[in-house]
């Protein structure tokens, strides 16, 4: 899969944050997903942003990792959380 080029969680989605960690929460499946470090920060990321590129702009600041792995690990988080209903992929910044 390649990385979506904008995502946004979906309505029934509810996160909570609780120190480190966000709790994410898909109200019809009734299980819980939780994002620690680089996922976390993508999370708060796509929830202000929806472009995909802008949070990996955005992450590679802040985190050691370079451009090569940091896409990937996003590509896979992408996918868990498209499988999971957590998020959806939007046609632009909507």
């Amino acid at each position: 899969m390649k990385v979506p080029a904008h995502i946004r969680p979906t309505a029934d989605v509810i996160a909570t944050e609780c120190e480190s960690e966000i709790f994410l929460l898909n109200v019809n499946g009734e299980r819980y997903f939780s994002l620690k470090g680089v996922g976390k920060r993508f999370w708060e990321e796509i929830s202000k942003n929806s472009s995909v590129e802008q949070a990996i702009g955005a992450l590679i600041g802040e985190f050691v990792v370079s451009q090569d792995v940091l896409r990937k690990d996003i590509t896979d988080l992408c996918e868990q959380l498209l499988a999971r209903k957590l998020v959806e992929e939007t046609p632009s910044g909507g």
